[in-house]
């Protein structure tokens, strides 16, 4: 993998650096050797197919979503509720909320820049719950193929077959749900790539690519805070090898102005990017967000994980068979809980990998090496500074940075093979090696392709129920309204559905608005739906109201509300089910010494995602019993203190 890079590229190496010499002994050729114009068009063409070949798994996934229609609950209904808000009156300036801070001080993610980027595909698609899924696929695609862009301006076609292996394994790994869903752990998995892509670039002096590299490291660190410490630290290298490579060609007036313009355009496209976080914390608008955050890490309520387990934690996430052999996302979501070994065992290939690489000067290879090396430390910190439960999506970064490892590793690998085989012999090998790449790209899109074709809308109990309730309750609040004129009326939105942890109540209220419902939520609400859409019962004409189960008799009770809709999704059969699966969850709650957490099973099931420690049959049964769900019912009547 040592074809060189683009000819646009901007690089030190261009007057400095030279690979060393073979076993040999021999002159190898320069690592920026020119090359020809038929081999340049030849990378875009692969680059090209390589992107196709990697896009049909995600155009086979959001066609399959496209029926039946998903009704977005808590996470990403408030993410749409903010992508819907861009082009408005009220744009977010903050992230989604997140584990941060408390009660009314709960705290938000960095910054909206997902909820942008998102907006513009999402009014393309047509601005539906539908668009939503499609505009999650594009970016996941457009991260795509700014890597394997990356990759061919870093090494060419090789370099560019390797890239597009690994991206594909990622895809494979993260799976079809997590890459369609607007989740936001999930959004910035494969744009992680691009950054990490595009500090080794600046580091090889590529200035070209530093508008890209900003963008990508602040769609991670603004829509995840999990990145915080390492996009921090590796764009600080990255901003560090700009300066110096503007510093060495201080003599050289044209390359020092060009590198000064790129290093201006990559500053001002950072001011632009943090503009609305920063403007949030200094008119305190929604907060003051960046306060929050910082006040809450800087005493966390929780012990952290510490060196020990943050070892532990991160070499699971660096064992490359789980990439090729499980879902990193599904039915895994606490961290921990498998073997180290793996992940130790590549750490060792790749201290080895990267010791041959510095005997043998390959440079570009070395400085991803020594990139690398420190993400890992980086990464180590980040993960034993975590505190409270340790779900898996706090690393999801991890997988991403063992992927990066292993090709660095293969690399060096391929690298050591091609100076040891006969000059003779390398052409055959190296076709042979093209074509197993894109094979193995092509098996690796066609097997997630066909997986996706199965995706249900998340979750597929909650869709199904709101299929039923959504269009009840709209049809009830029409006909409330005279004509069906909906001018003067404010409507108070509340829930008290904690058996589902709000899901319905942030359906409603999201379907609501789209329906062109003016509708509000109470103060306690407000991180969640945001401050704009915050509303008193004063300031309301019509009071909804989302409850399950027991609470359904309650608002029954109450003579000036209404039942406007409901859905009781099983018949006795369903009962019986949930009574030995409930039966079962006690014993075993019992038997481990955990008889306070009975109340969850009827109060709020979904908490057990809390607690760890417990066999993997306790929690298939208390999914089972979330599927089987309890009555849903929406009420109406007049605001007042129950709002």
């Amino acid at each position: 993998m040592q074809t060189a890079p683009d000819a646009a590229s901007i690089s030190p190496a261009r007057s400095d650096a030279r690979t060393g010499g073979g076993p040999s002994g021999g002159e190898r050729p320069r690592e920026d050797a020119e090359p020809p114009p038929t081999d340049r068009r030849r990378s875009r063409l692969v680059l090209l197919l390589l992107l196709a070949l990697l896009a049909i798994p995600f155009v086979a996934a959001v066609v399959g979503l496209r029926e039946p229609r998903w009704y977005p609950t808590i996470d990403d209904a408030q993410t749409e509720l903010r992508v819907r808000d861009v082009w408005g009156p009220d744009p977010p300036l903050t992230g989604l909320g997140g584990r941060i801070g408390a009660g009314l001080e709960q705290g938000s993610h960095p910054g909206p820049l997902s909820f942008w980027s998102l907006s513009v595909f999402y009014r393309l698609f047509g601005a539906s719950s539908w668009a939503l899924y499609a505009a999650t696929a594009t970016l996941h695609v457009i991260a795509m193929g700014c890597t394997l862009w990356l990759a061919r301006r870093r090494g060419g076609t090789a370099l560019l077959l390797g890239v597009a292996v690994t991206v594909a394994v990622m895809a494979q790994a993260y799976g079809g749900h997590a890459l369609t869903l607007p989740w936001n752990p999930y959004l910035p998995v494969l744009w992680w790539l691009v950054f990490v892509m595009g500090v080794w670039s600046l580091l090889c002096g590529d200035l070209r690519v530093l508008p890209l590299t900003v963008f990508a490291g602040s769609f991670c660190m603004q829509t995840h805070i999990s990145y915080i410490g390492l996009v921090t630290t590796l764009g600080g290298v990255g901003a560090l090898s700009v300066a110096a490579w503007i510093f060495r060609r201080r003599a050289d007036v044209a390359a020092r102005r060009e590198g000064i313009a790129l290093a201006a355009l990559g500053a001002l496209l950072g001011v632009v990017l943090w503009f609305p976080p920063l403007a949030e914390q200094v008119t305190g608008s929604q907060g003051g967000n960046l306060r929050i955050i910082a006040e809450h890490f800087a005493d966390p309520p929780e012990a952290s994980f510490g060196l020990r387990l943050g070892i532990d934690y991160l070499l699971v996430s660096l064992n490359p068979w789980h990439l090729l052999t499980e879902p990193v996302i599904e039915g895994r979501p606490f961290l921990g809980g498998t073997p180290t070994l793996p992940g130790g065992l590549l750490l060792a290939a790749f201290v080895g990998s990267a010791a041959i690489t510095w005997r043998r000067r390959h440079r570009t290879l070395l400085r991803l090496h020594l990139l690398l090396a420190l993400a890992l430390v980086v990464s180590l910190i980040s993960v034993s500074r975590i505190f409270g439960t340790p779900w898996i999506y706090l690393t999801l970064w991890a997988w991403g940075l063992g992927a990066m490892v292993t090709l660095a590793v293969a690399w060096s690998a391929c690298s050591l093979l091609s100076d040891l085989v006969a000059a003779r012999a390398r052409h055959p090998l190296a076709v042979a090696g093209a074509v197993g790449l894109v094979a193995v790209s092509a098996l690796l899109g066609l097997r997630l392709a066909s997986d996706s074709t199965d995706l249900e809308p998340s979750p597929p109990e909650v869709s199904r129920a709101s299929a039923v309730l959504v269009p009840e309750v709209i049809a009830a609040l029409e006909d409330d309204v005279a004509s069906g004129d909906r001018g003067g009326q404010r409507y108070l939105v509340t829930w008290d559905d904690a058996r589902h942890q709000g899901a319905y109540g942030y359906v409603l209220f999201n379907e609501l608005e789209r329906a062109g419902f003016d509708v509000g939520a109470p103060e306690a609400a407000r991180v969640a739906v945001t401050s704009h859409r915050v509303r008193t019962p004063g300031e309301a004409t019509t009071h909804v109201h989302v409850t399950s189960g027991s609470g359904i008799e309650v608002w029954r009770s109450k003579p000036e509300f209404e039942e406007i809709a409901t859905y009781a999704p099983f018949g006795p059969e369903g009962l019986d089910e949930f009574d030995r699966l409930r039966s079962e969850v006690v014993a075993e709650l019992e038997d481990a010494g955990r008889p306070e957490l009975i109340g969850l099973i009827d109060e709020n099931p979904g908490g057990f995602g809390l607690h760890t420690g417990f066999s993997n049959e306790l929690y298939d049964r208390i999914d089972r019993i979330i599927e089987l769900d309890v009555p849903i019912a929406v009420f109406s009547g007049p605001p007042g203190p129950d709002g």
